[in-house]
């Protein structure tokens, strides 16, 4: 579960263009860019976002380090699942993430639903 634990500051690299246009997006939908790239994690760790989105990296040579807050249990699951995957960081895995929002391929809502009585 997202947020179950305080939350830490990491440093992704992601491609600036990216980055901002995934900031845009996660405040059309009402949340910031830290909640969001929280959320996709959560996604990403169990499993809920087919590989072929995340094909797709930022253009060019702009990546920058991004400054978000993310629950640090999910950062390490987040980590052990990119490493077994091949990647030396969750680095590549969060800016294929973030162009997959960017570019339209996964959206991010925020909704709320009744538990049954």
């Amino acid at each position: 579960m997202v947020g179950t634990s305080p939350r830490s500051y990491r440093r992704p690299y992601v491609g600036a263009a990216t980055w901002k246009s995934f900031g845009a997006r996660a405040h059309a939908s009402g949340l910031s860019a830290a909640r969001a790239f929280e959320s996709l994690l959560d996604a990403y760790v169990t499993g809920r976002i087919p590989p072929d989105l995340m094909q797709a990296t930022s253009p060019g040579a702009d990546r920058q380090q991004v400054s978000v807050s993310i629950d640090p249990a999910l950062w390490k699951q987040a980590e052990a699942r990119a490493r077994a995957e091949g990647h030396t960081s969750l680095s590549p895995v969060a800016d294929r993430l973030m162009v997959a929002v960017a570019e339209g391929w996964i959206t991010i809502s925020v909704s709320v639903t009744p538990a049954a009585a």
